[in-house]
Formats: structure tokens, C-alpha cells, sequence
């Protein structure tokens, strides 16, 4: 295994909140739509194809919490499952919704894919984000075809500990079991023959140095070399610079929603501290909010090639 070198950087928690823009507070953009006659309830809304009226914005924010509330967590299989009217009705809802966000997702994620599968060649690496930071720019790699992995776990930022602490914790075992489970052990990386990226957002690189020495204690046991850690904004300034035609979201901005935890409020994998690892299940199964699935289901529509 080998780290990179990580860089050294600053926030203050006070200026901004993760239910907002470092940038611009956003919300739900007005949206119009001609395929609903408003009724008493949602449950109730009729689908016509003539004597259509405008659906006005609050019934259409009604109407996609409708449909987004039959699925617990929303994934490809739920996208493919929509009907077109339905998809209809949430394209025109999700438009504009965070757009700095988004845009800065598909920046990221469509830079790393990019020079991964130069590097590697497709289908040869495993992204894997460390905790939630990253998780938003993993999912829309995967919608694009590569095979990526979410390691759950948070709480790292300033721990100066070590691993010990954290494998040798009542539950470690279940921890262990679901990395098993998504193919993050010795065994299936060895067999695999896939090169293993773990990246994250360091402010220090407390939480990648901790990581590393956790997954290569004896519990767990990964010491293969086609694993390494990659701090994630060192990266993309360089992917960005190299880049012949540049993104929109530039090395600035991207640190500035990393730094206030911006692309969090849109995590499908609910808060793991290091401390309470046997939770690990019900961190990765809880009840997927709104936001997230309104923000998948829009990098779905994007990237997803039918």
C-alpha cells in the first residue's frame, strides 16, 4: 500500500451550514409541467393527454415527494422502474435544483473516471470514497460505468489515536463482515485483480492514515499493492490543470463545498462514527432522504445511457 501526500487545509464550521451553498443559497427552482389536473390529494392527481393546466410549483414538489416516497432508498433498478410521466414530472422538478452542487459533481467525477480508466484501463480500478465527502462524485462514476464502493465511516477529522483503539471496539466484527460484504477484503481484492482507489477530502489526513492502518491490522489484513490512498483535492486541481477544455467548477469553489460538507446533504449512507461501528447496517440502510434521491435521480438522468 503507499498514501499520497496530503495537503493542509482550513474551515470554520460557523460561516456556513451543509444544508447550504457555500457559494448560493439554492433550493427547488420554479418549474412548470402540463400533464396533471390538480385534485384533492397527490394520491388523487389525475394524468390526462388533453385539457391540460399548468401544475403550479408546490403541487409539483407535492407530487415528486409522492413518488419518491415508495422507494426507501433510490437506486438504477428504482430509475429504470419509472414510469415516463413520472420521470417527466421529477426532470422537470429536479431542473435547477442545487446546480452548483451538481455541476461540481459531474466536474469531479467525470475528470477521475477519465484519467482512471487511462491509467488503468476501464473496468481494471475500484473507487472506493472514504465516508460521505466524496460519496456524491462515487455514485455518479458508477452511473457512468465504473465500479466504485462507499467505506462508511466518520468522526476521523483531528483523531491522532490510531487504529487500535478502533478494532479492538465491541462490533468490529460486524464492520469487518459488511466490508466483506462489498468486496472490500483481502480475499476479493487479491482475486479481483482490480487496482483499489480510496480517496478522500483530508483536512489533515488524519481520517486516510487512520483508514489505512485499520484496513491493513490483522482483522481486516489488506497489504496488496494494487491498493493506494489518494487525498482527493491535490487530485483534482491537477486533473483540472491538465485538463485541455476545464470544468466549470474550479479548484476553489470544489474546496469550498468539500470544506463546508456541501455534497453531504445529498449522502445516501447516514452518519458512521468510528466509535459505534456496529451500526455499520443501519447507517447504510436507513431511509434515504428527499434531497438525495431528487439529487441521484438527477445524475441518473444525466449520466445513465439507456
Amino acid at each position: 500500500m503507499k498514501i499520497n501526500p496530503v495537503s493542509i487545509t482550513t474551515k470554520n464550521q460557523n460561516l456556513y451550514t451543509t444544508n447550504r451553498s457555500p457559494i448560493a443559497k439554492t433550493g427547488l427552482n420554479s418549474c412548470k409541467c402540463d400533464v396533471f389536473v390538480k385534485s384533492k390529494s397527490v394520491s388523487d392527481v389525475n394524468f390526462t393527454s388533453r385539457g391540460f393546466k399548468s401544475l403550479s410549483d408546490k403541487l409539483a414538489d407535492r407530487v415528486s415527494r409522492h413518488i419518491m416516497s415508495r422507494f426507501k432508498r433510490f437506486d438504477t433498478d428504482d430509475f429504470k422502474s419509472l414510469k415516463g410521466f413520472e420521470k417527466n414530472i421529477l426532470a422537470k422538478t429536479s431542473n435547477g435544483f442545487c446546480d452548483d452542487a451538481y455541476q461540481a459533481t459531474l466536474d469531479a467525477s467525470g475528470l477521475m473516471k477519465k484519467a482512471f480508466d487511462k491509467k488503468y484501463g476501464r473496468g481494471n480500478y475500484v473507487f472506493v470514497s472514504i465516508g460521505r465527502s466524496l460519496e456524491t462524485f462515487s455514485e455518479a462514476m458508477s452511473y457512468m460505468g465504473a465500479d466504485t464502493r462507499i467505506l462508511p465511516i466518520s468522526g476521523l477529522h483531528g483523531y491522532t489515536k490510531g487504529a487500535d483503539k478502533i478494532i479492538s471496539q465491541s462490533g468490529f466484527d460486524k464492520y469487518r463482515d459488511y466490508l466483506k460484504q462489498i468486496g472490500l477484503d483481502a480475499k476479493s481484492i487479491k482475486e479481483s485483480g482490480k487496482h483499489y482507489i480510496f480517496s478522500d477530502y483530508s483536512y489533515y489526513g488524519d481520517t486516510m492514515r487512520t483508514v489505512k492502518e485499520m484496513l491493513e491490522s490483522e482483522p481486516v489484513g489488506i497489504k496488496e499493492k494494487y491498493v493506494e490512498f489518494v487525498d482527493f483535492e491535490p487530485l483534482y486541481r491537477e486533473l483540472y490543470l491538465r485538463s485541455k477544455k476545464p470544468p466549470r467548477t474550479i479548484p476553489e469553489v470544489m474546496h469550498l463545498h468539500l470544506g463546508y460538507e456541501y455534497f453531504k446533504k445529498f449522502s445516501s449512507v447516514k452518519p458512521l462514527h468510528y466509535d459505534n461501528l456496529q451500526n455499520v447496517q443501519k447507517a447504510v440502510n436507513s431511509p434515504q432522504s428527499y434531497e438525495s434521491k431528487l439529487f441521484n435521480f438527477r445524475l441518473m438522468r444525466k449520466l445513465i445511457k439507456d
